[in-house]
């Protein structure tokens, strides 16, 4: 059996870790993607109306991680299924059988909600969320201590384990969702995901919309206006989404100060010097070719 040094996996989990812009290259989702459009479209066509599995298949994806930082989890067989639901998203190593698919064969599970009022959002940064979490879950038993896919544990909470229960007492109080070191960067990347869809919404009616999509200038005043409405208890309305920006980050800022300088340091380079991994005016136009108005008016 090949040494754990054969994949280069010590080198591979320092870079994440110092990166820090834990995420997942789009070429990696956009198959994901393309079934979550055609299954909505069928759910459209359909009325709407219930949803089970027997009316929409799931389906297997493998994910080949070449040409990416995470090309050194290919020797696993990455592979996925995607369920379709009318509860909310989520990844679980098990399957709806309740067989644990990643101990057996390194098989995730992720669940994408069929809703309306949803369908933005999943394209925007759920999908993402959920293959980290595979992601997360599939590094993990390569490594002596969490490390590949979270800050640097000294960064966590100390009175949680990874899962966010309680080290102390009965074990089963756990903290909110932002809170448990699982979520730590998948809900930073769901928030900075956000941010880039709140600025295009400010920008899309804006003629030099082009310009100042990707001008470093406007993005650091967006940036400085996003923290000041965190640090804002009387905020309540704009272009920043409250529950996925705004709430996220007061939930950092009462971990540490150390770690919620680190999440900024990481926020602010992703936000104002990166690019999203999606195209906000191809997801409308899908939008529109599905023909609902409804979902498109929506913010």
């Amino acid at each position: 059996m090949a040494s754990m040094d054969f994949y280069n996996l010590q080198d591979s989990y320092t870079y994440i870790i110092e990166e820090g812009f834990f995420h997942v290259p789009e070429n990696v989702l956009k198959p994901i993607k393309d079934f979550y459009i055609e299954t909505f479209k069928k759910y459209m066509e359909n009325g709407k109306g219930k949803i089970s599995r027997s009316l929409y298949h799931p389906k297997e994806f493998k994910l080949d991680f070449s040409g990416t930082r995470f090309e050194f989890l290919n020797f696993r067989n990455p592979s996925i299924t995607v369920y379709v639901t009318s509860k909310g998203s989520h990844y679980n190593d098990y399957n709806h059988d309740n067989e644990n698919t990643m101990e057996l064969f390194n098989h995730g599970n992720i669940y994408l909600q069929l809703n309306s009022s949803i369908f933005k959002r999943v394209l925007y940064e759920l999908i993402e969320h959920e293959v980290m979490h595979y992601i997360q879950s599939l590094m993990k038993d390569l490594h002596k201590e969490y490390g590949a896919g979270f800050p640097n544990k000294k960064l966590w909470r100390k009175d949680v384990n990874v899962h966010g229960f309680s080290t102390g007492g009965t074990g089963r109080t756990r903290v909110t969702h932002t809170q448990r070191p699982i979520e730590y960067y998948p809900d930073l990347l769901t928030s900075i995901r956000e941010l880039f869809k709140n600025y295009h919404d400010k920008l899309k009616r804006n003629p030099d919309y082009d310009i100042l999509i990707n001008n470093v200038k406007a993005k650091k005043y967006f940036f400085t206006e996003f923290l000041n409405s965190v640090n804002d208890p009387n905020y309540s309305e704009g272009y920043y989404d409250i529950d996925l920006t705004i709430n996220i980050f007061r939930q950092f800022k009462k971990i540490s100060p150390e770690f919620y300088r680190k999440i900024l340091s990481i926020a602010y380079n992703a936000f104002v010097n990166g690019t999203p991994n999606f195209n906000p005016k191809q997801i409308e136009k899908d939008l529109r070719m599905i023909q609902i108005d409804s979902v498109f008016n929506e913010k």
